[in-house]
């Protein structure tokens, strides 16, 4: 059996913040490709909420700050393009010894769309470019697990 799972896990940390841990394990091995951590946050740069995600790194992490653009169709699009540390964008965070040096990385720009395109379905494209040229491009299909119970709900009776 082959192919990726994908768990999200919700975390209430001890201050009483919600994130959100989305980890996904490729089938055959139970090996961890991504894990990101999920959470709001506001930056100086930015009037409103952000989404904050972290990434696990060697000495550090990577920390993608993403401003929410709703759109007249209901969709909603999340963007890192800021142009300066304190803005929404990427940023790279080392520690070593007891500090930690952060770093703006201005010329990463992700997008990722986000929109229901049947019951129980949500869809996303998502770009990530670097000095303007895409260099990743994803498309993801997200159900609803608890409809899949339904219909088998529905099945059984």
């Amino acid at each position: 059996h082959r192919g990726i799972s994908s768990r999200v896990i919700s975390i209430r940390t001890p201050q009483g913040d919600l994130q959100t841990a989305w980890v996904r394990q490729l089938l055959a091995s139970d090996r961890t490709v991504y894990a990101g951590s999920y959470s709001t946050c506001t930056v100086p740069g930015y009037g409103g909420q952000c989404i904050k995600v972290c990434f696990p790194l060697p000495n550090g992490r990577a920390i993608v700050i993403m401003r929410p653009q709703v759109h007249d169709d209901g969709s909603v699009t999340v963007i890192s393009d800021g142009s300066q540390f304190g803005d929404p964008g990427f940023y790279f965070v080392v520690e070593q010894d007891g500090a930690a040096w952060a770093r703006y990385v201005a010329a990463m720009k992700e997008t990722i769309h986000v929109y229901e395109a049947e019951e129980d379905v949500v869809r996303a494209d998502h770009e990530l470019r670097i000095w303007g040229r895409v260099f990743l491009r994803l498309h993801y299909r997200l159900r609803n697990k608890n409809a899949e119970k339904r219909e088998q709900t529905v099945v059984q009776t």
